[in-house]
């Protein structure tokens, strides 16, 4: 998310973390729900955001959609009609990242090619390292490199929208959203390149992604020595997908018996396109919420996610399954240690290794 954004950002209320904590989910979403509703009565823009956020956890992706659309609007500076979900035959519509990182764009940009279906013609302003991925993914775009002749872009269009006024639209309820699922598609040429690379001689060991790490520090992580007995118990190739200099991390794990191995070809911070064959080669991931979560999740490859019990992330409050993906599964903290959940996350990963067809 951009610094402009951050600043009209607000944490989520007390009365809503406490209802969170209790776990009383009906209660914290009717809370949500009437946040938002004060929120949006008095065009607040911080508040809107954060009850869009608030929302979005418990499923209400039309709401949630309303008030990101709102809120991102004037963070953004948008200016145009903004789109109201009705057909647009001979018009143009873009759409165009406003307010969220990478991996929200990863997690939505199926929602553009679904767009592209309302409009004459459709152009997707997004950040560059996605460009190559959104554009194979879905042919009907017409996408184009955010930070480069933004303003002769958004002059070709009739009609505007975000990535969350088509969540608005498109996308309102769970069943809906679910029903929307779409693979991103890789280059499948890169992905053959890594799936020889990663399974010398004819190996048939499973080859699985992991990711542990976060510059986010609201983020509850398992300790690396909580990863070590599923790296080591698990019969498999493990292939890091972490981000960042992994040097000490790595050295770390090797001491505990239970090195991932690194590839130094891929830098998933600057080439998404590269990253998401990497990801598409593989049988299965584990990781914690990151882009690799969000990678996996969208390229349809079996995955679990550890998540800690704090209530700042995208994934539905409660739930083990998420509607954005079908194949990914959610293992929660829920008040244990680590060495418990993770426990919890090998048995998973094992079970989505079983189902997987060799």
């Amino acid at each position: 998310m951009d610094t402009l954004a951050t600043e009209h950002r607000r944490d989520a209320s007390p009365t809503l973390l406490a209802l969170v904590e209790q776990r009383d989910w009906r209660a914290a979403r009717q809370h949500a729900l009437e946040a938002a509703a004060v929120a949006e009565a008095r065009n607040d823009v911080g508040d809107m955001l954060r009850a869009g956020d608030d929302l979005e956890r418990f499923n209400e992706f039309a709401i949630a959609g309303r008030l990101l659309a709102k809120g991102g609007r004037v963070v953004a500076r948008t200016v145009g009609l903004e789109w109201d979900g009705t057909y647009l035959p001979g018009k143009t519509l873009l759409i165009e990242q406003r307010i969220r990182h990478a991996g929200n764009l990863i997690l939505t940009a199926r929602l553009a090619g679904r767009a592209a279906e309302y409009a004459g013609r459709c152009i997707v302003l997004i950040d560059p390292r996605l460009v190559s991925l959104v554009a194979r993914s879905f042919p009907a775009l017409e996408v184009r490199p955010k930070g480069i002749d933004d303003e002769k872009v958004r002059a070709e269009a009739d009609v505007v929208a975000s990535f969350e006024t088509l969540m608005q639209h498109l996308a309102p309820d769970a069943a809906t959203l679910a029903g929307s699922f779409s693979r991103l598609r890789p280059d499948a040429s890169l992905v053959r390149s890594f799936r020889e690379r990663y399974r010398p001689d004819g190996s048939r060991l499973p080859v699985i992604g992991i990711a542990w790490a976060s510059d986010n520090k609201d983020k509850d992580l398992p300790p690396l020595e909580s990863w070590a007995p599923l790296l080591r118990e698990i019969p498999a190739r493990f292939i890091s997908l972490q981000y960042g200099d992994v040097t000490a991390d790595l050295a770390s794990f090797e001491a505990l018996g239970a090195a991932p191995w690194h590839d130094p070809d891929v830098d998933s911070l600057r080439d998404f396109d590269t990253f998401a064959a990497q990801v598409a080669s593989l049988d299965a991931v584990v990781t914690i919420s990151n882009t690799a979560a969000h990678m996996a999740g969208a390229l349809g490859i079996p995955t679990v996610v550890a998540l800690g019990d704090r209530f700042h992330l995208i994934w539905p409050v409660g739930e083990s399954r998420t509607p954005w993906y079908p194949d990914v599964v959610l293992v929660r903290k829920q008040g244990r240690d680590w060495t418990e959940t993770m426990s919890d996350v090998r048995s998973c990963l094992l079970k989505k290794l079983a189902a997987t067809p060799e």
